[in-house]
């Protein structure tokens, strides 16, 4: 039943191999990203957004996040053609769920902020940027991340008062 799916079939829906890889990890990016804001969505946000910080730490310290870095970087360097920059959609997806995030615990009454544009785009930033600059650990201890995200998150909160 399946033996017509191979090399001919696959190449036909995608020009070359890197727009399969780059549909592959869209793919696995909202995949992951879904499941790590569902999850997220269920807590309190005071909660929820140092949890989320020590999952995003964790998967970037992990082999599959440091490997689809890695691909990340090569699809953006194989994107002579003009293509998107995957870096740059992930970065604004990424600042998309946050804003959808906040802007439901705002609704629920969890939160009030000044500008949760701006606020969305600090977290992300600033989550990325504290697991890019932590050591990587064989044995992850969430511990160190969620004490730091706990106050990065009160910092903004402060920042963003209205």
């Amino acid at each position: 039943r399946y033996g017509r799916f191979g090399k001919p079939t696959i190449y036909a829906r995608f020009g070359n191999k890197v727009e399969l890889l780059r549909a592959l990890l869209v793919q696995s990016i909202e995949s992951r990203s879904r499941d790590l804001f569902d999850a997220a969505s269920r807590q309190h946000i005071d909660e929820a957004i140092p949890s989320l910080c020590a999952d995003v730490v964790e998967y970037i310290h992990s082999p599959e996040g440091r490997l689809k870095d890695r691909l990340i970087d090569w699809l953006d360097i194989e994107a002579e053609d003009g293509g998107p920059s995957m870096r740059g959609w992930a970065g604004e997806m990424a600042i998309e769920r946050i804003r959808q995030f906040m802007g439901d615990a705002s609704k629920r009454g969890e939160i009030t902020l000044s500008d949760i544009d701006k606020a969305s785009q600090f977290l992300a930033a600033g989550v990325i940027g504290h697991g890019r600059m932590t050591k990587v650990e064989d044995t992850f201890d969430r511990a160190p991340h969620i004490e730091w995200a706990r106050g990065y998150w009160s910092m903004l909160k402060k920042a963003f008062a209205t």
